[in-house]
């Protein structure tokens, strides 16, 4: 994945979600629109949103992100930074994790039983590269091009990793 687009396209997802992508846990994205034709088979940035979560003593305390954050997602950074919405919520990082490619759209019929329905369609995930260290930074919803300077921080990373 070394040839990367410019501009290059990311698409932000739950920080869990994201995070079982990079392990290889999770192999399609589960959408209600097929996959845009312009994204089938290219290299696209996956970001990790930020999530507000109680804390770990609240019964609302995601069992996902207490998973993300065991592999390695930077759930509580900005909490061990001290940055904090309140003494009951905490921020979690928001960042870009690694590269995807979107292979092909499934459609509801061929996806595992508990997802089947007409309105959700699946995105199969084809290669994934997880970056060395996630680059901080804002993401959006739907589509979105990564700004140049967190290009540039992609494709160093990239390099210093061969």
């Amino acid at each position: 994945m070394s040839d990367l687009p410019n501009p290059l396209r990311a698409i932000t997802l739950h920080p869990w979600w994201a995070w079982d992508i990079m392990n290889g846990t999770k192999t399609i994205e589960y959408r209600s629109k097929p996959l845009p034709k312009s994204i089938v088979g290219q290299i696209v940035a996956l970001h990790a949103g930020a999530a507000l979560e109680m804390d770990r003593g609240s019964l609302r305390w995601s069992d996902r992100a207490l998973d993300a954050e065991i592999l390695g997602a930077p759930v509580n950074l900005w909490a061990r930074e001290g940055f904090s919405v309140s003494d009951r919520c905490t921020v979690h990082g928001s960042a870009v994790v690694g590269l995807v490619v979107f292979t092909e759209t499934v459609p509801s019929a061929d996806l595992p039983m508990m997802w089947r329905t007409r309105e959700v369609v699946g995105w199969r995930i084809g290669k994934v590269v997880r970056l060395p260290r996630p680059i901080l930074g804002p993401g959006a919803q739907g589509w979105w091009k990564v700004s140049d300077e967190c290009r540039a921080a992609i494709v160093a990373q990239m390099e210093e990793a061969t």
